[in-house]
This record gives structure tokens, C-alpha cells and sequence, in this order.
């Protein structure tokens, strides 16, 4: 009885058979058994914690427990669960007396489950209290007491604490990783816990800009809790979905998580989590512009903060939601001393941002340009300090997400200004952070407007950036002598054009030369047309897209009013950068050596189709190199490890023949299929590379899930990363023969010293030129050249053969 109660309660279902327990325990009273009785007793206590106010378990622990050192190990117990009531209530002084207490009398007894149980309580304690170093020193005390002594259940419980003090630190992506293993340690058998380190997963998955993850996990969560009588997590999986949804900008689906968890903390009268959804509910009704109603909720989560002690001195969400809504009212003086307030007493990155923000927005509405662009400086200062620290590099990809509305900001203040130089300069600044912190580049900040054509010259190409805004875009044409700046349409309009026509493309295989396209013709009027004037003839173009722009070969655009017929590629040799900055960081030069070939492995997924032109593509590769310079990975050889031993950072070229798989929703997934198991784009990251190409002859190889300031990222991101100065990618499906003839002529042209973006635009126009379906853009297009390299078009002298590895 008393283990099937035990267990019933870590696994969190204890509720639904309460009357085993209180069966148990009168029967154990009939028959003396205090020891039993008062065992039971307890463990119904600490289900009670969990569903119902916490003074009702306090007054419940009134009741006389036997004397004696047979008992000694059940009052440290009875004593822990006082601890975590008084701590419910805010009572911190009066919960580490009972902690204390209970440490003492449980030492004597050596029970090393009911010390990992205080001590990890104990850290959370002093969390409390701010000492996050002595907290993080006996989390790791009671985690390593608890795994040596096979403790399951109290190892998750310190992996969780350990999370909660970094989460309170703002480390959300510190916190991930004890999070998962507390999740896979509890899922089975202890769903209290399992429970707590989803909903913490979803806080951190929330504050790194991934709030569809957040989501996910959330709605499962209420799944589960909806059919158990845990309203204690209940109410954390209603709000904290909630906010996801407020992230994704679904207010009204938000609105209806964050009521039902507002209620709920009402009714379990648990004021610190009433007051965090009051508070979220504020901020709704703010974006709302519903300015009573987010005053009142503003006010309720401020009269609940009080009211439980939780929190002394300047409550600053609180302010900064007084200080939105005296905005939103036109209030702007008073909410401007609001967010100053904030600014002079928070620590907090997210608070200090949000203020400086709004502030540089009210500035800029009010014409005062100089302190605008001052405010929107600070906030954008925090923010990449906040993402420099972080140290995930998926985490590192979504954290702009919901900040990119700050930087459009900043960047409308300099266009308002006429200032479109610094504007691309901000612009500039918000893009690549994350590809450039491990790519062998040396960081720089962000960069003068003088630079930018500085970078032009040594590059020998006409760069052209854009940026996409709501109502209007913008591009540059940066040349040796000058920036040009050129208004374009409204995202909207640019998005609907590019899905059209890569529709046109990709899936009804059209003809551009052959029938007319007008949403092709369209976006070389909007996005090419205007920007011609200033690109030299017969100079090499790099072009740095944004949003959709990314998934767009320009080179595919037919040129208008061209007579015959012609595509944008045959004016032109284009490569791809994900910032100009990245071309003006110093890289270490190609340290690399002959070629690493991986292609045509055993196939383990039938559903795809063979690569019959595999062979042929690696041998036309191979015919390029000496037998003393390459290395040939295939069939059954054609494996991760295999990939792993060869030591790819010794080569200069890599070339993948191979399937691929793009995972939108977590890009670094991404893999290469190989014989027995897959390449994924996050090992890739994991193995530094030298090489001055790298190839992926395979499918949708650039990604499929675009990141606010990153692109599209999967395997041409990350072999970038990984040091690659070149990366030639496909943007859809490829077909197996024409990729092989491309293949072929890029690989000839680069043994004659071509450069990887010439090389391939030689290779894509003998396949224009051919006769049959091959001159359609779907079998050429998809391929493009993306760069890291301060000079992409120089003439390459190619290197001597390496010895035989």
C-alpha cells in the first residue's frame, strides 16, 4: 500500500486515488501501525501542496506527530513539506527554519533521499535571497548525493532547481539542457517533475524567441494536467502558454490561456502567479490598445505582489506597463518618467531594452531625432550583448525574432532623417551575428557607412542589400565610389510576387523565356529595374537578401523587355552574402588541401529515390584531382563516422552527393542521409573546417525555416559557420542528371583557377544553352553561390596535389 501510494504521487496522480491512502491510514491506525500511518499521512500532505492553498496544509501539519528516534526521519519530512508551504507564502525566514530543522534531524539518520530533498530545497532558498553562487553549490551538492545513490527522482528535482536559478538570472539558454535531462529522467514514472521541467522548458523556449516550441510543449501539457487534479500546474501551463501565444501576436487566443490561469491562481490563492498573469494580461490589453482594462489588471498584479511580500522596492514590469499605457493614453511626459524609472533601478536585459526602445520611439514621433537615435543605440547595445552571451547557437537564432521590431524601428528614425546610409548600417548590424561568433572571422563592431564601399573595392563586386519593411522596402547599391539608396514596394507585396513565382518555378516547371511570367517580369521592374543605373557592366554582384528574398534566385528573373528573351544570369555573375559586414572580416586563408568526396551511400530510407547520377558526379569530380589529392567516401563508406575520421578541416574542397532533408521547424536537424544514419547541420558546427568550398549536391541544402537577421538557415548556414569560405546550396528539390552535368562544369571551370560563384554561373548557362527541358529554370536555378570571402571573384591559383591520407 504504502509504495503503490509513494509511487501514485510521484508520478502526480495521486488525487484520483486519495481514498487508498485514506483507507490506508485508518487501517494502519486499527492496527497501531503509527509508522505506516503517519507515512501515509505525509505523503497525502505533499499531494495536498500541490492542488490546494498552501495555509491549509500548514494547519494540517498541527497535528501531533509521535516522538522518538523512529520517527526522526518522517518529522524531517513532515518538517521539508512545512518548508515548501511557508515558501508558498512568501514566509522565506520562517521556510529555512523548517529546513534547517529538518536537517538536523535527518542527518543522524544518514537517509541520503531525505538530504538531496532539503538541499535542494535549500538552494532554492537561497535563490530567494539572491546567492546565486552558494545556491548553484548546493544544487550540485545534492545533484551529485542523489545520482550516486541511484536516486532518480531527486536527481530531476535538482536538475530542476538548477534551471530555476538560471531561468531567475535571465540564463534561459543555461537552463535548457538540465531542463531536458530532468524531463527524460521523470517522464515515466514521476510527472510531478516532469510537469515542472516542461513548463520551465516553455518560460525558456518563450524568452529565446522560439514561442512555437513554447507552444507545443504547452498545449500537451495542459492535455495532461486538464485530466489530473494538478491545478498548482495547471495554472503554470495555462499562463505560460498564454504568453507564447501573446509572443506569436495570437492576442485572443492568449488572452483565453492567461483568464483561465488568472483564475485559477485565484482560487488556489496563490498571489505571486495571479500577479504574473494579471501582469501578462496587462501587457494584452496594451497591445489591445484596451488602456481601462490593462490599467486594471496593471493594478491588480501590483495589489497581489503586495499582498504577498514577493517582491520589495520598484515592481518593474508593473512600471513598465504604467509607463505603455500613460503612452498609449498620450501621457507621454509621466510615461516617459516611467521608463526612466525603470532604466535608473532594473537589471533585467529585457526590461532595460523594452524601455530604451519606447523611449527612442516616443523621441522619434516627437521629431527629436538625435535623442531617438540615442535610445534605440542603448537598446540595440543590450540586445547583441544578450545574444553574444548566449551559448546555443539555435537559441542564438531565434532570440531576434521578437526584438526585429526595435531595430525597424531604429531604422525608421534614419530614414524619417533622410539618413540612409547609418540606416543600412543598423540594418547591416542586426543580420549574421550568429554565423560570424564561430566562423573563424574575427567579431568587429558595427561598421561605419565608409566601410561599406571600402569593403566594395577589395571585394572587385557591386554589393547590393535590402531590407524589407511593412509599408516600404529599401535597397543599396554599394559600389567603389558610393552608397545608393533605392525605395522599394511594401513587404507584402514583394512576398506575394517571389511565392507566386517561385510556384511558377519550382512546382509547374514554367519557362520563363518561353511564357510570360508576370511575377517574374514584376520583380525584376521592382527589385532589379531600378538599381541598374549604378551596377557597373560586367562587374560581379554580390547581393545580401531579407526575409523572402532569401528563398528568391534573382539569377532566374527574366530581364525586362529583353529581346530575344534572356534570364538575369546571362548579365551577370552573382554570389550571395548574409551581410557585408562578414565580407569585411578578416578569415583565415583556405589551410586546406585536395578534395574529400562523400556520395552515393547505401540507401536506408526507400521512399526517396536512388541517385543513379551519384557515380558519374563523383567521378567527374574526382577526374579533377590527382589520385594523391582526394579522398573517396562511398557506398557502405559513405558513413557519419567515415565523414568524421577523414578529418574534413584538412581539405580545400567538399563535395556531397547525396539526399538531404531540410527540418523547418528546427533547422539545425537538417541532415544528410549516409549509410547507417545521418549527418545533422548541428554536428556540422561541431567540426571546424578550412575548406575554400564546400558542395552540396543534394536537396534544398540553403534550409527551409528563415531566421529574423540570419536567412535561411540549414546546411549552407552551417558549413558556413563551420569555417567554409564558400558554400555552393540548393533552395529546392534537385533533379539527379541535370545536378551531375552541372557538377561536371563547375568542377572543370574550377580546376582552371574559376572562383566558385563564376564557376557555377559558366555551369547554369551551358545548361540554358542546351536543348530539352534542362534550360528550365527548375534544373538549374536552384543551386547558388553563398560567401564569406572578402574577394569571391579573385582568380584562384590552384595548389599542388597533397600527399596520399
Amino acid at each position: 500500500m504504502l509504495e503503490s501510494v509513494r509511487s501514485r504521487l510521484h508520478g502526480g496522480d495521486l488525487k484520483a486515488d486519495e481514498w487508498k491512502a485514506i483507507f490506508g491510514i485508518k487501517t494502519a491506525k486499527l492496527m497501531g501501525d503509527q509508522q505506516t500511518e503517519w507515512r501515509l499521512r505525509l505523503l497525502l500532505l505533499e499531494a495536498m501542496f500541490r492542488s490546494d492553498p498552501p495555509q491549509k496544509v500548514l494547519a494540517e501539519l498541527l497535528r501531533p506527530m509521535p516522538q522518538g528516534a523512529a520517527f526522526r526521519a518522517l518529522a524531517a519530512r513532515a518538517s521539508i513539506i512545512e518548508a515548501d508551504a511557508l515558501r508558498a507564502l512568501n514566509r522565506l525566514d520562517e521556510s529555512g527554519e523548517a529546513l534547517d530543522a529538518a536537517y538536523e534531524l535527518a542527518l543522524p539518520t544518514g537517509d541520503n533521499e531525505t538530504l538531496s530533498d532539503i538541499e535542494f530545497r535549500a538552494g532554492s532558498l537561497l535563490m530567494d535571497h539572491s546567492e546565486w553562487d552558494e545556491a548553484e553549490a548546493i544544487l550540485t551538492k545534492s545533484l551529485h548525493r542523489a545520482q550516486e545513490a541511484g536516486l532518480k527522482y531527486q536527481s530531476a528535482g535538482a536538475l530542476v532547481n538548477l534551471a530555476m536559478g538560471r531561468i531567475r538570472q535571465w540564463h534561459f539558454d543555461a537552463a535548457v539542457e538540465p531542463l531536458q535531462k530532468a524531463s527524460e529522467i521523470s517522464e515515466t514514472n514521476f510527472q510531478t517533475l516532469y510537469n515542472v521541467a516542461q513548463l520551465n522548458l516553455v518560460t525558456c523556449y518563450n524568452n529565446l524567441g522560439d514561442p512555437d516550441l513554447g507552444i507545443e510543449i504547452g498545449l500537451k501539457s495542459i492535455a495532461r494536467l486538464d485530466q489530473k487534479s494538478a491545478t498548482k500546474y495547471l495554472q503554470n501551463a495555462l499562463g505560460e502558454t498564454g504568453i507564447a501565444f501573446q509572443l506569436k501576436g495570437d492576442l485572443r487566443q492568449a488572452a483565453k490561456y492567461l483568464e483561465r490561469a488568472y483564475k485559477i491562481a485565484g482560487e488556489l490563492d496563490r498571489k505571486q502567479d495571479a500577479a504574473i498573469w494579471a501582469g501578462n494580461l496587462a501587457v494584452l490589453h496594451g497591445e489591445l490598445k484596451e488602456w481601462d482594462q490593462a490599467e486594471r489588471f496593471n493594478q491588480k498584479a501590483v495589489e497581489l505582489k503586495q499582498a504577498s511580500g514577493s517582491a520589495t522596492g520598484l515592481f518593474v514590469h508593473n512600471v513598465l506597463n504604467a509607463a505603455r499605457i500613460a503612452m498609449g493614453r498620450g501621457q507621454k511626459k509621466e510615461g516617459a518618467l516611467l521608463y526612466r524609472q525603470v532604466i535608473e533601478a532594473s537589471d533585467n536585459p529585457a526590461a532595460l531594452w523594452q524601455a530604451h526602445g519606447a523611449l527612442g520611439s516616443a523621441a522619434s514621433l516627437a521629431g527629436e531625432s538625435a535623442e531617438a537615435v540615442k535610445e534605440y543605440e542603448a537598446a540595440v547595445r543590450i540586445i547583441e550583448k544578450t545574444r553574444a552571451n548566449l551559448n546555443d547557437p539555435e537559441f542564438k537564432l531565434s532570440f531576434l525574432t521578437n526584438l526585429i521590431r526595435l531595430y525597424h524601428g531604429y531604422f525608421d528614425t534614419l530614414a524619417t532623417q533622410g539618413d540612409f546610409a547609418h540606416a543600412l548600417a543598423v540594418a547591416d548590424s542586426s543580420r549574421a551575428q550568429t554565423l560570424t561568433d564561430k566562423s573563424g572571422s574575427q567579431p568587429v563592431g558595427r561598421l561605419q557607412p565608409a566601410a561599406f564601399s571600402q569593403i566594395a573595392r577589395h571585394s572587385g563586386a557591386t554589393i547590393v542589400t535590402f531590407w524589407l519593411g511593412p509599408t516600404e522596402s529599401h535597397a543599396w547599391v554599394v559600389t567603389q565610389s558610393g552608397i545608393h539608396h533605392v525605395p522599394l514596394a511594401g513587404q507584402e507585396k514583394i512576398e506575394k510576387l517571389v511565392g507566386q513565382y517561385n510556384d511558377a518555378i519550382q512546382r509547374q516547371l514554367a519557362d520563363p523565356l518561353r511564357t510570360r511570367l508576370p511575377a517574374g517580369e514584376q520583380l525584376f521592374e521592382l527589385l532589379v529595374k531600378p538599381l541598374e543605373r549604378w551596377i557597373p557592366q560586367a562587374t560581379p554582384i554580390i547581393i545580401v537578401p531579407d526575409g523572402v528574398l532569401a528563398s528568391l534566385n534573382f539569377e532566374t528573373l527574366p530581364v525586362a523587355g529583353s529581346s530575344p528573351p534572356r534570364y538575369w544570369i546571362e548579365d551577370a555573375t552573382i554570389a550571395i552574402a548574409p551581410s557585408i559586414s562578414v565580407l569585411g572580416r578578416a578569415m583565415q586563408s583556405s589551410s586546406g588541401q585536395g578534395v574529400l568526396l562523400i556520395g552515393d551511400p547505401e540507401r536506408t530510407d526507400a521512399d526517396l529515390p536512388p541517385l543513379k547520377y551519384a557515380q558519374a558526379e563523383m567521378n567527374s569530380v574526382a577526374s579533377h584531382y590527382g589520385p594523391k589529392a582526394q579522398v573517396r567516401l562511398e557506398g557502405n563508406h559513405a558513413s557519419v563516422q567515415a565523414y568524421k575520421n577523414a578529418k574534413p578541416e584538412g581539405f580545400d574542397a567538399i563535395h556531397f552527393a547525396v539526399h538531404a532533408i531540410a527540418n523547418r521547424e528546427y533547422p539545425l536537424y537538417s541532415a544528410v542521409l549516409l549509410s547507417g544514419g545521418k549527418l545533422y547541420a548541428r554536428e556540422v558546427l561541431e567540426l571546424p573546417l578550412h575548406a575554400s568550398l564546400v558542395t552540396l549536391s543534394a536537396c534544398r541544402g540553403v534550409g527551409s525555416r528563415n531566421y529574423t537577421g540570419e536567412g535561411l538557415v540549414g546546411f549552407a548556414w552551417a558549413f558556413l559557420r563551420a569555417g567554409a569560405r564558400n558554400v555552393i546550396a540548393g533552395l529546392w528539390d534537385v533533379d539527379d542528371k541535370s545536378t551531375s552535368l552541372l557538377m561536371e562544369t563547375v568542377y572543370r571551370e574550377l580546376a582552371a583557377g574559376t572562383q566558385p560563384a563564376q564557376a557555377l554561373r559558366t555551369a547554369k548557362i551551358s545548361l540554358i544553352r542546351s536543348s530539352g527541358s534542362f534550360q528550365k529554370p527548375y534544373y538549374w536555378g536552384p543551386f547558388q553561390t553563398y560567401t564569406m570571402e572578402s574577394k569571391p571573384f579573385a582568380k584562384k591559383i590552384r595548389e599542388p596535389p597533397a600527399p596520399t591520407r
